[in-house]
């Protein structure tokens, strides 16, 4: 119990460690989802505490409860006179309930869990048939899991959709059938082939029932498969499979504290390369839903099955095994161990995931000059430029206000000559004393602001300037992003500019943070002429964007525009 506390306080420590450092660099993707897994992890560990520590007490006591009041109702009158009335529907519930025989409570778990995780998967089907909320919610999910690529993230994901490839799973089921079979477990190997065979069977059949298209190209890190998406073939072979190995290891292993720390590593592998088909955009959310539940449902059926061909037709289970126990175990570890890693490393070295990961490419924009001889890029030729910052979600929020051709020596040169400061990256010394500024209504030059993202990254620098009082309360900020796009080598940057007049509660969020005002063309066009004037940077062009429109951004703050930018070069 101690060293249970002890590892559940150090898992904590690692998660505040990481909630530290996620602060500290608010851009690191890979950390956020780090700290997600870290937390997640701590709360597992804590529930495994509490049931290991008090589990078992309340189960004797819910079991006496349980057996008292049935008890009670066996002896009670009235229930005896209406079970005179219906002799024959008392027998059939009392025999739902009998140990004695296949159709007794063996059945009734069986297919009352069945039925359990197949009307999950019905409800998930009805509603892709039906365009209902939970498939509405899949586009904005799919967009929410591409904001946080990373190349690190990628390559941890892709292991996971590697280890439940249509390639691997038969490699693996046929290695750890064989395992089963050195340990005299083989009509666990047989349930584990079979579990398996039936499962492909059954989800290639729902595949073509359904029909459901992938997640547009757009999306995905890698080629999609030709296969339909409904349901996910890698989620729902992955339970299977781990779900076999849960199974046969709760019925070799009595300890509750075992049989709990099993379930979490095969829940986090299983959750893993689910998400994964998600995160590499090659599944809707929904279709990995169904899977599982779908998946649950036939390994109820097929576990329920063979604990009552054990029980009632007398299947052997155990087997002359191979060699000694300390030669077994050696064998298992290592071959386990080899395998694992094997698929790790030719994950890792598989030309699909050098393309998911690899950096995009530097493209010159090439855009046509107007009658002056100016640079004068139409609105198609906008168009291959990042235009809208995006909220959490991926929905789009204010588009971009001003374009910027230069170094970013030269971007810093011009704001720093305009009066304007470098944005401090967030940390926790940093917000700590925005936090104190702003309830102090003291002034920071510097104070870091909230990232936002756009093209799935957030801002790569931010400038802010006061706005003539000595507050971090009212401020003039813009957030800079670097694109892809060069103009004769020298890079180009995209921006948006907004004017934070007040502190307020947040109408999305309820936390403190500022309010912009809505007019943030008003602000684009104070941006432009401060740096103009300094002489470091000359206007160009105002090109279209969008067309006039308004709406409100992370924090429910509503703006509006014309839907015009203002393109800048940098003066040598």
């Amino acid at each position: 119990m101690k060293r249970s506390r002890a590892l559940a306080a150090l898992v904590a420590g690692v998660a505040l460690f990481w909630v530290l450092r996620l602060v500290s660099a608010w851009a690191d993707r890979t950390v956020a989802f780090v700290t997600f897994v870290a937390f997640i992890s701590a709360i597992v560990l804590l529930a495994d505490w509490l049931i290991a520590s008090f589990g078992p007490g309340l189960w004797r006591f819910t079991r006496s409860v349980g057996l008292s009041i049935g008890r009670a109702l066996h002896d009670d009158a009235e229930v005896r006179v209406v079970g005179g009335r219906y002799p024959r529907l008392f027998k059939w519930l009392g025999g739902r309930f009998s140990v004695e025989r296949p159709s007794g409570l063996y059945l009734t778990v069986t297919a009352a869990s069945a039925l359990y995780f197949f009307s999950s998967f019905v409800s998930v089907a009805l509603s892709l048939a039906l365009s209902r909320a939970i498939t509405d919610y899949d586009p904005q999910l799919l967009a929410l899991l591409r904001v946080f690529r990373t190349p690190g993230l990628t390559r941890v994901l892709w292991v996971g959709t590697v280890m439940a490839d249509p390639r691997v799973i038969p490699f693996l089921a046929v290695l750890v059938a064989s395992l089963f079979v050195l340990w005299g477990r083989r009509s666990e190997a047989g349930l584990l082939l079979i579990a398996l065979i039936g499962g492909v069977g059954l989800q290639t059949i729902t595949k073509f029932a359904f029909h459901r298209v992938r997640p547009p190209i757009d999306f995905a890190l890698i080629k999609e498969p030709s296969s339909f998406s409904f349901p996910s073939g890698h989620a729902f072979t992955s339970l299977l499979f781990i779900g076999i190995l849960v199974f046969v290891s709760w019925r070799t292993f009595g300890s509750l504290r075992a049989r709990l720390a099993i379930l979490f590593v095969a829940a986090f592998g299983v959750g893993a390369i689910g998400l994964s088909r998600v995160y590499l955009g090659v599944h809707w959310p929904s279709d990995v839903i169904a899977s599982w539940s779908l998946a649950m449902a036939w390994l109820c059926v097929v576990c329920g099955c063979y604990l009552m061909l054990v029980r009632y037709r007398g299947l052997r289970e155990v087997w002359p095994a191979w060699s000694t126990q300390r030669l077994r175990s050696v064998v298992t570890v290592a071959v386990s161990f080899a395998t694992i890693v094997g698929i790790a490393a030719g994950a890792q070295a598989d030309p699909l995931l050098a393309r998911a990961t690899a950096t995009a490419p530097v493209v010159p924009w090439n855009i046509a000059n107007g009658p002056t001889g100016r640079l004068a890029p139409t609105p198609s030729e906008m168009q291959q430029l990042p235009l809208f910052s995006t909220k959490l979600d991926g929905s789009n929020q204010e588009p971009i206000g001003i374009v910027f051709v230069g170094t970013r020596a030269q971007l810093n040169s011009a704001f720093v000559a305009a009066g304007w400061e470098v944005a401090d990256s967030p940390s926790f010394s940093t917000l700590a004393r925005a936090a104190a500024a702003a309830i102090g209504n003291q002034p920071y030059p510097t104070a870091p602001v909230t990232p936002t993202f756009l093209d799935g990254a957030v801002q790569d620098v931010a400038f802010e300037k006061s706005s003539g009082t000595a507050t971090v309360r009212r401020r003039h900020h813009i957030r800079f992003w670097q694109t892809h796009a060069t103009i004769n080598g020298v890079p180009v940057w995209v921006a948006t500019a907004s004017f934070d007049s007040r502190l307020e509660i947040g109408t999305t969020i309820p936390l403190p943070t500022h309010h912009i005002e809505p007019d943030i063309d008003a602000e684009q066009a104070y941006v432009v002429a401060d740096l103009t004037r300094t002489g470091r940077a000359e206007f160009v062009a105002r090109v279209r964007v969008t067309q006039p429109s308004t709406g409100t951004n992370a924090q429910g703050d509503a703006w509006f525009t014309q839907g015009y930018a203002s393109l800048l070069k940098a003066k040598p």
